[in-house]
C-alpha cells in the first residue's frame, strides 16, 4: 500500500433519507442560515410510491440534485401554487396537512424543488421534508398491511 492512498480525505455527510417519515437527513445540516422547525412526525400509511405520494429513496438519493429554491403558497381546496423557474403550476400531494404545516413553519427561503421534477423539499435545520408532489390531482391512497 503506498502513502498516496493513504492520504486522509474531507469528512463529507452521507445521505440518509426516513423512509418512514418522508425526511431527508444530513444534507443541510452544515448550514446555519436553516430555521429549526419540526412538524408532525407521523407513520407513513401510504403505501404508494406514485407522485403525490411517497419517495423510494433511491430515485430521492440519486435524483434529487441540483434543487432550486420555489415559491410554495396552500390553496383552500388543498393543493399548492408553486412558482418554479418563471411558471406557476399547481402541486398536489396525499399528506397536504402536513406539507401545510411545514409552509407555514419555515422561511420562504428554505423551499427548494428538485429541478425539472415536482419533488419539493423544505429545509428545517438538520435536513429536509421531502414531498413527492403530483402535478395532477391524485388518486386515493392505499394502506399498508
Amino acid at each position: 500500500m503506498s502513502e498516496e492512498n493513504n492520504a486522509p480525505q474531507e469528512a463529507r455527510h452521507l445521505p440518509v433519507f426516513n423512509l418512514g417519515t418522508q425526511e431527508q437527513l444530513n444534507t443541510d445540516a452544515g448550514k446555519a442560515d436553516a430555521s429549526r422547525f419540526e412538524v408532525e412526525k407521523v407513520k407513513v400509511k401510504c403505501a404508494f410510491f406514485w407522485p403525490g405520494h411517497n419517495f423510494h429513496w433511491i430515485p430521492l438519493l440519486r435524483y434529487s440534485e441540483p434543487r432550486i429554491p420555489v415559491q410554495a403558497i396552500w390553496l383552500e381546496d388543498g393543493s399548492f401554487e408553486v412558482k418554479v423557474e418563471g411558471r406557476t403550476e399547481i402541486w398536489y400531494h396525499h399528506d397536504s396537512a402536513r406539507l401545510k404545516d411545514a409552509l407555514a413553519k419555515c422561511r420562504p427561503s428554505d423551499v427548494k424543488a428538485t429541478q425539472g421534477r415536482s419533488w419539493l423539499f423544505i429545509n428545517h435545520g438538520t435536513g429536509s421534508y421531502a414531498f413527492n408532489c403530483a402535478k395532477k390531482p391524485i388518486e386515493a391512497c392505499q394502506g399498508r398491511n
